[in-house]
């Protein structure tokens, strides 16, 4: 590819006005992924920075930022990116009412990434599935909880889901607000925590514990930190399931990056499995599951 194209800040914001302009169909999207892998070289090659990117796009169209799935994840009105109300979107593959952005969405509905989001669910409801049986409670440690739309599919595709107990954490209050209201039929058996999981303290074991999407957001140090913390609360022959962005395979990476300024950090296979050995779990004990795609890795710890 000829990374010549564009060598200007200026150029740059021509490129990416002439997209807005441009796009008609979803038959065009590839070009936008062609722009993205574009300017995404030309940061490599410090023509341009990331945020100069970022800038323009947040400084382009004020009712953009406030109509469209790109402007949230820029704008990051719960002051991080991925939030509960942007996965809640992604979930839903809603669309904006605003005609001149509602192509936008749907290519960022469109994106590899926002399919595997979805996929975290389904994997979430096969999971407890599979490790649900006839004990008289199943308990579920659920960290960084978010929208909680994949609880409710649990606890509605469960048979005798009045045996199931989850306590689901996350430190951002609206997120807790809006899983309570997502779950409210299940009041009695799900209990929401407004809490920093570093702060968390509980006597309580579990039967599975489970993250979708929070230790991507963390470098490997705090990876490591979390996990040792964790390892307490699990039950004998418990699981400890956690979700991470596959290194190896995420084809809308840049789009993520470059466009919604999400920045995740993406591992491997073999990287999950020696973070959690660093944790000071048995090699024997650990496996990693995967979503369709392959773009979400699950690794898989049994106690």
């Amino acid at each position: 590819m000829n990374t010549n194209t564009i060598c200007t800040v200026s150029e740059i914001e021509l490129k990416i006005n002439n997209l807005f302009s441009t796009v008609n169909s979803n038959e065009d999207f590839p070009l936008v992924y062609q722009t993205a892998e574009e300017l995404k070289n030309l940061c490599k090659r410090n023509v341009i920075t990331d945020q100069e990117v970022h800038s323009y796009l947040k400084s382009n169209d004020a009712s953009f930022l406030e109509n469209s799935l790109i402007g949230h994840s820029l704008r990051k009105p719960y002051g991080y990116t991925g939030d509960f109300e942007f996965i809640n979107k992604v979930y839903d593959k809603s669309i904006t009412s605003i005609p001149q952005f509602q192509l936008w969405d749907k290519f960022i509905q469109s994106l590899a990434c926002c399919t595997a989001v979805r996929n975290r669910r389904a994997y979430f409801s096969e999971l407890v599935s599979s490790l649900f049986n006839d004990q008289e409670k199943f308990s579920i440690l659920n960290l960084a909880s978010g929208p909680a739309r994949d609880l409710l599919d649990v606890y509605t595709q469960t048979e005798d889901s009045e045996r199931l107990y989850t306590t689901c954490i996350d430190m951002d209050p609206e997120a807790i607000k809006f899983g309570k209201k997502v779950n409210a039929e299940y009041s009695n058996q799900i209990e929401f925590i407004e809490k920093n999981i570093f702060r968390f303290q509980t006597e309580e074991k579990f039967d599975l514990i489970w993250s979708a999407g929070l230790f991507d957001y963390f470098d490997d140090k705090t990876f490591i930190r979390l996990m040792k913390r964790i390892k307490q609360w699990i039950k004998p022959g418990g699981s400890i399931v956690i979700g991470n962005f596959n290194e190896d395979n995420n084809p809308s990476r840049w789009v993520m990056e470059l466009f919604g300024d999400w920045y995740l950090h993406h591992r491997t296979e073999v990287q999950l499995t020696n973070l959690a050995i660093e944790a000071g779990f048995n090699r024997v004990s650990v496996s990693i599951g995967r979503e369709n795609q392959n773009i979400n890795l699950f690794l898989t710890i049994r106690a």
